[in-house]
């Protein structure tokens, strides 16, 4: 009897241990360099809080890899200028059971438009001027001015009306329409996520640090990392031969801001001064080791709203000087106060261009905010410039929030307070213009007046490195860093 029971002992503990490397091989643990500030879509403010809420949610239209929008949960007809009717596809379901129904999207994008809920979407969804629901599956968007890109707008995941009339205190998505449903996500806790298709577990966990995202990569307690990777970092861990990585060229559009209401860098020629003092080829060849490349508007050329064969500012010390001499005879340095966050490679290129700019006569200040602190002091105006990167770029609109003067805050993205009656004609020309050819072309009119004017000097588009374990299969990332590959991504059973 007692060998028996050791026996069974004995197999209740292999079967243990293989319940349990199933359920490791099965769990997929991603890096991330910062926690998630919502899952809520109308909501999301932050890159790492979007590309998790594309997981979670679906929307009534996607954007292929060319940036081009597409069907995603409903098909579109224009009826008229101010009248587009989106129809739902029957197969869309929340992982409750429930459809997807026209209550649903009304509901989501009423609440967007409520000023009360303080939606950062709103603008660029203040074209809307009524929605209405025909049926289950059809629902219409009436609209202020004719918009023949309108669904561009859209790509904002659907919510279950009883969410958005009354949210839960807890297990905010146990309906969601997405790809992944929430599984936990609790304060100082990892978000986990479970892939619907097939039970699949994904651990999101946020560490700030890149080395210390490095070494628990190393250590096996992480088996993915993307998102603020420093290049030398990667460059290291490819040396390894547990690990291999992914370099993707990307949109992520870093750039220098200014205040342009008063004081020195109101004067667009001090701002062509920066821009001529700046040697982008060096940071991009020592800082960056070739992971980004040169930018000089907002999208890259291979957008439809973007510009081939720009023409901008190019390094010139030498000029720069000059145009300092002008603005400032005196031999005292101007003084420019800059600020950027506590990541440590910001910091390092802050510390480049700080360099560049004392050669030319300008004595730049360098105050490290942690990111939220930052973000809020650039959205009330606190600053005199700073450096930020828009990430994932996809609609043509944001020209009109980023650049008309209608859209300063809160009412839209132009933190600056870039004032331009030409730009203000060019955005509104191009909105209204049906020809996609047509409406490209106003938009590069657009980017060669911005070159000459300078609210940003454009810097560069970065790529995104991904990192990971040999054993993870069928991951890898677009040109917006997304994390839509984790719907195929799998651990090897080898």
């Amino acid at each position: 009897m007692y060998l028996y029971l050791r026996f069974i002992l004995a197999l209740l503990i292999v079967q243990c241990l293989q319940v349990h490397a199933e359920t490791e091989r099965n769990r997929i643990r991603f890096g991330i360099p910062t926690a998630p500030s919502s899952l809520d879509p109308r909501f999301s403010v932050d890159a790492v809080s979007a590309r998790l809420q594309n997981l979670v949610h679906r929307s009534l239209v996607r954007f292929e890899e060319s940036q081009m929008v597409v069907p995603d949960l409903a098909e579109w007809d224009k009826l008229a200028p101010l009248h587009y009717r989106f129809t739902i596809n029957e197969g869309a379901y929340f992982n409750n059971g429930n459809k997807v129904v026209a209550s649903d999207v009304h509901a989501t994008y009423k609440s967007i438009l409520d000023p009360k809920i303080l939606s950062p979407h709103i603008g660029s969804l203040k074209n809307i001027r009524e929605i209405i629901e025909l049926d289950d599956r059809t629902v219409d968007f009436i609209l202020n001015e004719a918009d023949h890109f309108f669904p561009d707008s859209l790509s904002i995941g659907i919510l279950p009306a009883a969410y958005v009339q009354n949210p839960p205190p807890k297990n905010i998505f146990a309906a969601s329409a997405g790809p992944f449903e929430v599984l936990s996500w609790t304060t100082n806790e990892p978000l986990v996520l479970r892939r619907r298709k097939d039970g699949y577990i994904f651990e999101f966990i946020a560490i700030k640090d890149s080395n210390a995202r490095s070494l628990r990569l190393i250590s096996g307690e992480i088996d993915i990392m993307q998102g603020d990777v420093p290049p030398h970092i990667y460059a290291s861990l490819l040396q390894r031969s547990d690990l291999y990585g992914k370099r993707v060229a990307g949109n992520t559009f870093s750039y220098l801001g200014f205040n342009l209401r008063d004081g020195i860098t109101s004067d667009p020629r001090f701002r062509q001064a920066l821009a001529h003092a700046i040697n982008r080829d060096a940071i991009l060849k020592f800082l960056f080791q070739g992971s980004a490349r040169k930018a000089w508007a907002l999208f890259p050329p291979s957008h439809w709203a973007g510009a081939e064969n720009l023409t901008g500012f190019s390094y010139n010390p030498t000029l720069s000087r000059e145009i300092i001499a002008e603005i400032n005879p005196t031999a005292t340095p101007i003084i420019l106060n800059y600020k950027t966050s506590t990541n440590k490679f910001r910091q390092r290129v802050a510390n480049v261009i700080q360099s560049q700019l004392a050669s030319v006569g300008v004595d730049m200040k360098i105050e490290i905010l942690d990111f939220g602190t930052l973000m809020g002091e650039i959205s009330r105006g606190d600053f005199q410039s700073y450096s930020l990167s828009w990430v994932g770029l996809r609609t043509s609109d944001m020209y009109r929030q980023i650049f008309h003067s209608k859209s300063v805050p809160p009412l839209g993205k132009n933190r600056g307070h870039y004032k331009s009656i030409r730009a203000d004609e060019l955005i509104e020309m191009a909105e209204k213009e049906s020809d996609l050819h047509l409406r490209r072309n106003l938009y590069k009119k657009l980017q060669f007046l911005l070159l000459e004017e300078l609210p940003y000097v454009p810097l560069w588009f970065e790529d995104h490195l991904v990192v990971m374990r040999k054993d993870i299969q069928s991951y890898t990332t677009n040109i917006d860093g997304g994390y839509a590959a984790l719907i195929d991504t799998q651990r090897s059973r080898k």
